[in-house]
């Protein structure tokens, strides 16, 4: 959490959190989302680390379960307010821009990681990369323009 300076309110983000940890997704999501961005080199590296975000903050959740949905509140809207803006600026850039808006989240991420801990309750690098495949699954982030996702027949 981020710990409030004297005289001055800490901003937290209302409501609950999008990404429910533990629901079941279809892995097509992430995948079609990817491939239809240019991107589907990242596919796999953004599925496992979709996995283990769920698995490190399920384990934050059983330790500190009454901090843990304003912990995934902050996570989604941190990690997907730097998607959206790096999603606008690439847009804007031209197309192609999947890849572009990669580069760009990854360097926002890693910034924010070494240079603002306490805005993403000092998790690591690697755990707010990690959201960013969660939020990918759930539609809060687009590699390119939207399409309709067609999920395969059973």
């Amino acid at each position: 959490m981020v710990r409030p300076t004297p005289g001055v309110s800490p901003f937290e983000f209302t409501g609950p959190p999008a990404i429910d940890i533990g629901a079941s997704r279809s892995p097509n999501v992430l995948k079609a989302k990817l491939e239809g961005g240019d991107l589907r080199d990242h596919v796999d590296f953004l599925s496992q680390r979709e996995r283990d975000t769920e698995r490190c903050l399920m384990a934050e959740i059983l330790r500190k379960p009454e901090k843990s949905q304003a912990l995934l509140r902050r996570l989604q809207e941190v990690v997907g307010g730097e998607c959206s803006e790096a999603h606008l600026r690439a847009r804007v850039a031209g197309l192609p821009y999947e890849p572009r808006m990669m580069i760009d989240v990854q360097d926002r991420l890693k910034q924010i990681a070494k240079e603002e801990p306490a805005r993403v309750a000092h998790q690591s690098y690697d755990c707010l990369i990690r959201m960013v495949g969660l939020l990918t699954s759930v539609c809060r982030v687009w590699w390119c323009p939207e399409f309709p996702i067609q999920e395969p027949a059973a």
